[in-house]
Order: C-alpha cells, then sequence, then structure tokens
C-alpha cells in the first residue's frame, strides 16, 4: 500500500513537473538556449525571450548595472484554465508570467534589475494540499525554494530556505517579513553588503527582497508588486532619481493592491506622431490587426520619460502602445476547440532620443511577429503549428548592411550561416 501510494504521488509530481516546464519563462538554470544580442529561444519549450537595453547607469559596490531596458516572454496558451471567472481583464486561457503589467509575457518597458520577491503557493497533489514557496527573477523565471538539509558539518538552521535549481538564492529565517538574498549577497538584488543601494519610492513600494505569505482571500488575480514594479521612481545608488515607465496602478486608493492580469497602457490615449501607423490585419504575413473604439478610430496611446543624463541635463524616450486584436482556437479536453477573442494593449515601439527606434508587430495569437532594429535590420519570427504556437522554429535576420544572399537561421537542432 505504501509503494502505490508513494508511486501515485510521485507520478503526480512529474506530470505537474512536466507540466511546469512546458509553462516555464525567463532565464531558467539547466536549460539550453540559442541567442543573439537581443533575443534567446529556449531550446526545451520554445519559449522566446527578449532583452533590449535601452539606457544603462553603473552602480556602486556590488550592484549591477540600472538599465531602462524591454522584456518578454512568448505567450503560453491552457486549454484547462485554473479559474473561470474574475475581471474582464483575467486572461483566463494564458498562462501568467510573473511579470507586472505584462501578464502574458508580451514586450513591456521595467527597470532592471527589477529586484527578486517570493510567493508562498498551494498546489494540491491527490488530496493533499502542499505549501510551496517561489522566487521570481525579474526575466519572468521562477525558481523552487526548499528547506536546507542538516549534516554532520552544517547544522539545521529552521525556516531559511535555498533554491534547489542552482541559481543560489536564500531566503532568509523570519517567520514574518524574510527576504531574498542573491548569490552576491545583494538583498533582493538591489542592496549589496556594503550599503550600496538601489531605492524604492513610492506609496506603494516594497522593501528590498520581500515577498507574499499565501493569502486565501486575494483571488488568484489581486496581489502586491514587488521590486521595481512597485514604486513610481528609484534612486540609484550614485543618487540618480529614474522614472518607473511601466508603473501599474493599484485597484483602490487606499490600498496597494493590484491586479496581476492588467497590462500596462498609458492613461492619455494619444498618439505621437512619430509612432509606427496602426497595424492592418494581413491573412498572407499573419500579422494581426489594431482594435478600434466607438467612433472607429484605431486604439493608439504613447508616453514619454525624461530620464537622467550627464551634468544634470536629461534625455527622453518614447513608448507607443497598440491595443491589438487577439483570436485563437485553443484545443480542449472534450477534443473540440474554444475559440478566445480578446484585445490586449501592447507596446508597439520605443523611440530613441536620435529618433530612431524599435519596432514590434504581432500575429494573431499576440506573439511577436518581428522586430525592427534602429538600424534597420528586422528579425522574424515563426511558431509550430498553425493553431497551437507553442515553439519557436526559426528566427531570420536580414540586415540592409549584410550582403546579399547572405542570411543566419536558428532552429531548434542548431546554427548554420549560408552564403549564396
Amino acid at each position: 500500500m505504501l509503494f502505490v501510494l508513494l508511486s501515485a504521488l510521485h507520478m503526480s509530481q512529474s506530470r505537474w513537473a512536466l507540466a511546469q516546464a512546458d509553462f516555464e519563462k525567463g532565464y531558467q538554470a539547466y536549460q539550453s538556449y540559442h541567442g543573439t544580442d537581443f533575443d534567446t529561444v529556449n531550446l526545451a519549450n520554445g519559449n522566446l525571450v527578449l532583452n533590449i537595453p535601452l539606457l544603462s547607469y553603473e552602480q556602486r559596490g556590488g550592484l549591477p548595472p540600472v538599465t531602462i531596458v524591454i522584456r518578454s516572454n512568448s505567450t503560453t496558451f491552457q486549454s484547462d484554465p485554473p479559474f473561470s471567472n474574475g475581471p474582464s481583464d483575467t486572461k483566463q486561457f494564458e498562462v501568467a508570467s510573473g511579470t507586472l503589467g505584462s501578464p502574458v509575457g508580451q514586450p513591456h518597458v521595467m527597470i532592471s534589475p527589477g529586484g527578486l520577491y517570493w510567493k508562498e503557493q498551494r498546489i494540491t497533489l491527490e488530496k493533499a494540499q502542499l505549501s510551496r514557496f517561489v522566487a521570481y527573477d525579474d526575466s519572468g523565471a521562477t525558481h523552487s525554494l526548499g528547506g536546507n538539509i542538516a549534516n554532520t558539518t552544517a547544522p539545521y538552521l529552521g525556516n531559511i530556505r535555498y533554491s534547489i535549481d542552482g541559481s543560489d538564492l536564500m531566503l532568509t529565517a523570519s517567520p514574518t517579513a524574510p527576504v531574498l538574498i542573491d548569490r552576491n549577497g545583494n538583498i533582493g538584488g538591489l542592496r549589496d553588503p556594503n550599503g550600496n543601494a538601489i531605492s524604492l519610492r513610492g506609496p506603494c513600494a516594497k522593501p528590498a527582497g520581500s515577498g507574499q505569505f499565501y493569502n486565501a482571500s486575494l483571488p488568484p488575480w489581486e496581489g502586491y508588486a514587488y521590486g521595481t514594479a512597485s514604486a513610481t521612481s528609484i534612486v540609484d545608488s550614485v543618487g540618480r532619481v529614474i522614472p518607473n515607465p511601466s508603473y501599474v496602478q493599484p485597484l483602490q486608493a487606499y490600498n496597494c493592491l493590484v491586479d496581476l492580469d492588467t497590462a500596462y497602457y498609458p492613461a492619455t490615449s494619444t498618439s505621437d506622431p512619430a509612432c509606427p501607423a496602426a497595424q492592418v490585419a494581413s491573412t498572407t504575413t499573419g500579422e494581426t490587426g489594431v482594435a478600434v473604439g466607438p467612433t472607429g478610430q484605431p486604439l493608439m496611446a504613447s508616453d514619454s520619460y525624461n530620464f537622467p543624463s550627464q551634468n544634470g541635463a536629461t534625455v527622453q524616450l518614447k513608448f507607443c502602445y497598440q491595443k491589438i486584436n487577439v483570436s485563437a482556437a485553443l484545443p480542449n479536453s472534450q477534443r473540440k476547440t474554444t475559440q478566445i477573442n480578446e484585445v490586449w494593449p501592447v507596446l508597439t515601439a520605443a523611440i530613441l532620443p536620435n529618433g530612431t527606434s524599435w519596432v514590434f508587430v504581432y500575429d494573431t495569437y499576440g506573439q511577436v511577429l518581428s522586430v525592427t532594429m534602429p538600424t534597420g535590420a528586422t528579425t522574424a519570427y515563426a511558431y509550430g503549428g498553425s493553431a497551437w504556437p507553442a515553439e519557436i522554429l526559426r528566427e531570420k535576420s536580414q540586415s540592409p548592411a549584410r550582403p546579399p544572399g547572405h542570411s543566419r537561421t536558428s532552429c531548434r537542432t542548431g546554427w548554420s550561416h549560408s552564403a549564396r
């Protein structure tokens, strides 16, 4: 009987772990990646990670540079959502990206390092409900935290938890306010052992490395922001004040709870003339179209932020957004399909101080179809299966500076370069 129970538990854990691996976002330990300067593909599950730095500020001590960066992960759909109700923006069939302001992984602007944070989750295996502690980094990756193991040279230290994937994260032993410490001894990745710190400002800013215990009273779509996402601005270790270009407002003025499924979109719905034209649906390219408002006008917006520069000056970055139509036919447990039709706010461009820009085009699944760089080169992405875009098959780039006939192609089996 004991063997049967253990076997059933192991099989359930294995299935759960496999499902988790299919949905993993960001940079995970013990995974194989193929990438270029700004895009990386997880060869195990096809997740596309974009990492596009726009501005960078060096820091004191052991802190990494502060960068204004565009990040994204592939959108992953699930046929059996974990919950079936909630506010209108709850993405019931999309797997959460773990990043505030980018609920399904679409490109978004953020301050990096975004700050490590942790959550206590509850999972059900067979009939047992288990507690699980997870650390999140700013790439959207999750890292399971396990209790420490005693031996003859290291005694058991109660309530201390360590990441089990080799990422060297430690959750301290405080029973009420534990914090995450990275491999360099930085608290939450934002404060080094010598006191150099990236400070978070704002009424809802959380302490570095903090997190949230399981709260049964909160629905899955509500929670708190952590790290730089919780701050309206930061003060870096040099003293520069840097605004948060994608701060998500709390649901209510009297508390700091946010809608975890809301996507960042500018409050002012006007579009800068320098922004890209409205996306137009095309069955040939797979490009989706922009949604329109009651008057038939395309739903487009933009905002701009001034960031610190040399000698007290500032530089401006502009960010362009559109609300696009997303549709997908998802296979379900009845061996049929579930049709979803939604409108997603997405970032379509980041305009740099010199007038050049990064431009993003999306397909009908809300996936990034292509990225155009400031140089004019375009990288296009193709996804596996016309009805289930779960894997990146290839990426292509053709630059005006590249001699005619030269191309580069990457795939799950390797890299090749050909000249014709």
